[in-house]
């Protein structure tokens, strides 16, 4: 039996807060299938999509196929809170969705960045990353807290948070 080797991205959206309310993982999929078909054509689309749902490629009929099957592109995790989110790509073609991925300017009519944080093998590499990521930001936001009460409030957002394991 041949493993499939995968890579996971770990990426961080930037855009208006506004934006941030409404958005979804499956907004972002569609942004990114609209990207990698714009800078890499059929080709490019049919290949991330039918690695990421483990179909073979052998021949031009399978493209057509995969891209019409819906849901084989898949964000494994998205938060709504931090608009961090990673997305798995098979090692085959990852170059498209890396040369992709800094090339989404907008998800609908909303202007937004992606940035790359980290490229792994596996998720949970992929998750200490997000770790790390989010003990650095919250270091930054207490540093940027003005008063001992935004410090304590921010404090207790993290205490209360539901995702806390502490």
């Amino acid at each position: 039996m041949v493993r499939f080797k995968n890579r996971y991205y770990l990426v961080e959206l930037q855009f208006s807060a506004a934006a941030a309310r409404n958005f979804s993982s499956k907004r972002l999929v569609e942004a990114l299938k609209l990207t990698i078909k714009k800078h890499h054509g059929d080709f490019g689309l049919g290949s991330v999509m039918a690695s990421l749902s483990g179909l073979p490629l052998p021949n031009a009929s399978i493209i057509i196929v995969t891209l019409t099957h819906d849901g084989c592109f898949s964000v494994k995790y998205f938060n709504t809170t931090t608009l961090c989110a990673v997305i798995r790509c098979s090692k085959d073609y990852e170059a498209i969705l890396t040369t992709a991925l800094p090339l989404l300017r907008a998800i609908g009519k909303e202007a937004c960045r992606l940035q790359v944080l980290r490229v792994a093998g596996t998720i949970k590499t992929c998750q200490r990353a997000l770790k790390e990521h989010s003990e650095k930001r919250l270091v930054c936001l207490l540093a940027d807290a003005q008063t001992e009460a935004e410090r304590s409030k921010l404090i207790s957002l993290v205490n209360n948070h539901p995702m806390n394991l502490a």
